[in-house]
């Protein structure tokens, strides 16, 4: 049909539909192309959004925990004194302004008394106080806007402790356990509401009985806000929902608390959003991310579903749904506007092509004999047109092709040379099994030339007879599996030289893509000075191990004979009685410890063992002694020093504290805190500890010992109920690497 038109008109139609055509489908690939990446940006900045809510509700949610846990050690640590609740206002107000994200830092005793500092939704900040638990009454004062108590009268409103939700979910969960979400009664009158949630956890008594309850409420209506800020798209909209489904926070204008103060679920909420949200959520387990589309009334929504709250206990989920029309709008207008423009550059390209037919094909004649003479070898040979811009690219790409294969005749030559300096062994295979690469060190290794091995089977110049069996069942195996199981790691093995001599070598086949067929690649050390290198050495631990051995007997016996006559001595000795018995308890527990140390290989020795074994010749019963703290290997030079910290503590709680009466205990608590092994020694149930006390020699010894000998710090207390020593030590000074 075209020999029939002329060549103007030819070249016209040839020019013109192609573009017509390129120009619907570039911008049919364009316009679904962008759709898609769009959704995938979409996706992506709500998976990002998601990340940064998460962060900021996880961080809003660690802060109820955080305060009632600091409340629990203060009640714990008499700081806080549950008979004395007036005297909370200094800490309790120090922390409501530390923490400004809480509602209230609130604490109900399980007589009925009470107390609370709060925020109302008026924003006004109140202190609250029950002083009687058989009284109805609470007393309630304004703060100033300073902080500062108001000097006027309270208000008085009736109060019941124990029909308080924060009250009583921790108490019947017996342990830390959040409400469900409340709204807030206190405050202004008018307004919007405001949505709370409280986290609590029970005190109880050494006997098991409830003490009280410290609690902390956070305001959800700062959620909200929050998730205002963010703008997902013109009409998006963000929410967060506990596990039945119900409204907690939203970044839109939802009325998701009814009039009666529940939360209405998303189903129960008159918007379309909501309604599609509500839809994808019955079909999303509640403790997996989500992130797809929806369509719902003819609309199409994007999605993203994030659990949130779950290290707190919490089963809620972040959720954000954004019309897909919102994303796609001005694609789509686009669209529109580009299938325009392909039409016009039609016909423009028409009337182009029948001006620039004779332009257009003289260079393609240099570009043709340029190619012919770079296929033929010549790979100096550069094209060097200055005509239309797609000959210009055309014609520099043919140079970075000629260029290219300059370099890789280079890189490869480089490679070849890398390969020859390289000091282990380098041997290549085919799949056929010969060797397709030796480079020197291969040669010096195995005695070979490279001349000598090249296009040999492999197995024949290198592996021993024994072993060639078992090499050609695994490339068997390879080729029809494509599994091998001593590729891509590093074995030993044994090697066989030119002249038939084994040697012990380190090998390590790699396997890769070479023209079409599978090749390897295997990196061969010789190891013969290495292993002798090891028998050495192991020979040399032997001996260690035997005379630490030794050493360890002989130390143990001599302790042992000097315990002995220790033990002898106080018992025939008239006078310094005391004074032996605390000698003899002091060897005795060097020499346990010695003995512990002996059985773990003097490597370590846990602190509780090591407490344990200095407190049981002066304890009773071992219910007297009380352990509490995670487990600590202590190594064996710092144990001897803690040894007899310890057996002067029980020595003199024997003599003069706890462990002197059958009821008496020691508590010995620690924790490792920024790099410092924290430690204390409690004594309880013992006789009144005098208001004044000379001090002795043990003390002395206590007080010096640690400071000079682990460089750590020690302080005594003596209140009437007992011994109290607190320490601290560089955990770099005592605690073993294993």
């Amino acid at each position: 049909m075209f020999s029939r038109l002329p060549m103007k008109l030819t070249a016209a139609l040839l020019i013109g539909l192609p573009v017509l055509i390129v120009g619907l489908l570039l911008s049919m690939m364009w316009h679904s192309q962008s759709r898609e990446s769009v959704k995938e940006l979409a996706g992506s900045d709500l998976k990002q959004l998601h990340s940064l809510v998460s962060i900021k509700i996880n961080d809003l949610l660690s802060i109820p925990s955080r305060v009632c846990r600091l409340n629990q050690q203060l009640i714990q640590e008499n700081a806080l004194d549950p008979d004395d609740l007036d005297s909370w206002w200094p800490i309790y107000s120090r922390e409501f302004d530390s923490f400004g994200m809480l509602s209230s830092i609130v604490w109900g005793d399980a007589d009925g008394r009470a107390l609370w500092i709060s925020r109302y939704s008026d924003g006004d900040i109140y202190w609250a106080v029950k002083r009687d638990g058989s009284s109805e009454n609470m007393d309630q004062w304004r703060l100033a806007p300073d902080g500062t108590l108001q000097d006027m009268p309270p208000v008085v409103f009736s109060y019941d402790l124990f029909e308080r939700p924060w009250f009583q979910a921790p108490v019947a969960a017996g342990g830390p356990a959040w409400t469900d979400p409340f709204t807030w009664a206190g405050g202004a009158k008018e307004g919007p509401a405001t949505l709370g949630i409280s986290y609590g956890i029970p005190i109880y008594h050494p006997d098991g009985t409830l003490q009280g309850v410290v609690d902390a409420d956070l305001s959800l209506n700062d959620l909200s806000t929050f998730l205002r800020t963010i703008v997902i798209g013109r009409s998006g909209m963000t929410a967060v929902i506990e596990g039945q489904g119900r409204i907690l926070a939203t970044s839109s204008q939802l009325e998701f608390i009814a009039p009666d103060g529940t939360l209405r679920r998303i189903s129960e909420v008159d918007d379309v959003r909501a309604s599609a949200a509500s839809a994808m959520l019955g079909e999303v387990p509640s403790t997996k991310s989500y992130s797809g589309s929806i369509e719902s009334d003819e609309i199409v929504y994007y999605m993203q579903v994030t659990p949130v709250g779950k290290e707190f206990g919490l089963d809620w989920s972040l959720v954000s749904i954004v019309p897909e029309q919102d994303f796609l709008g001005e694609i789509n207008a686009g669209f529109r506007q580009s299938s325009i423009v392909s039409l016009i550059a039609v016909v423009l390209a028409i009337l182009v092509g029948l001006l620039s037919t004779r332009w257009l094909v003289a260079p393609l004649r240099t570009l043709v004999e340029s190619v012919r003479r770079i296929g033929q070898g010549d790979l100096q040979t550069r094209v060097h047109i200055r005509h239309a811009s797609e000959y210009v690219e055309l014609s520099n790409a043919i140079n970075e092709m000629a260029s290219g294969l300059q370099d890789r005749i280079h890189v490869r030559e480089r490679l070849e040379a890398t390969t020859q300096s390289m000091l282990d062994a380098m041997i290549a295979m085919d799949h056929r099994g010969r060797i397709v690469e030796f480079n020197k060190a291969a040669e010096v290794i195995f005695n070979y030339t490279r001349e000598e091995v090249m296009d040999q089977p492999l197995a024949e110049c290198i592996i021993p007879p024994d072993l060639r069996a078992a090499h050609a069942a695994g490339m068997k195996h390879y080729q029809s599996t494509g599994e091998g199981p001593v590729l891509n790691s590093r074995i030993e093995i044994t090697g066989m030289k030119s002249d038939g001599s084994l040697f012990p070598i380190e090998l390590t086949i790699v396997p890769f893509d070479f023209e079409g067929g599978k090749h390897f690649t295997a990196t061969i050390r010789d190891i013969t000075e290495q292993k002798a290198r090891q028998d050495e050495l192991d020979v040399l631990r032997e001996r260690e191990d035997l005379l630490r051995r030794e050493l360890d007997h002989r130390v143990k016996n001599m302790l042992a004979q000097i315990l002995t006559l220790g033990r002898q001595t106080a018992e025939r000795a008239e006078s310094d009685v005391e004074l032996l018995d605390a000698l003899v308890g002091k060897i005795f527990s060097l020499s346990s410890v010695h003995e512990l140390l002996g059985k773990s290989g003097q490597s370590a020795l846990k602190f509780a063992d090591l407490l344990t074994l200095c407190c049981q010749p002066y304890i009773q019963d071992d219910a007297q002694l009380v352990l509490d703290g995670a487990d600590l290997l202590i190594r064996p030079q710092a144990a001897m020093s803690l040894s007899l910290v310890c057996n002067e503590l029980a020595n003199n709680s024997k003599k003069h504290g706890s462990l002197k009466n059958a009821g008496g205990e020691v508590h010995v608590s620690w924790h490792v805190e920024q790099g410092l092994l924290k430690w204390t020694w409690l004594e309880r149930g013992g006789p009144e500890v005098p208001s004044e006390i000379q001090p002795s020699f043990g003390m002395q010894m206590l007080e010096s010992l640690i400071p000079y000998e682990l460089e750590g710090e020690v302080d005594i207390l003596l209140p009437p109920e007992g011994l109290v020593l607190k320490s601290s030590i560089p955990l770099e000074r005592i605690e073993s690497s294993g």
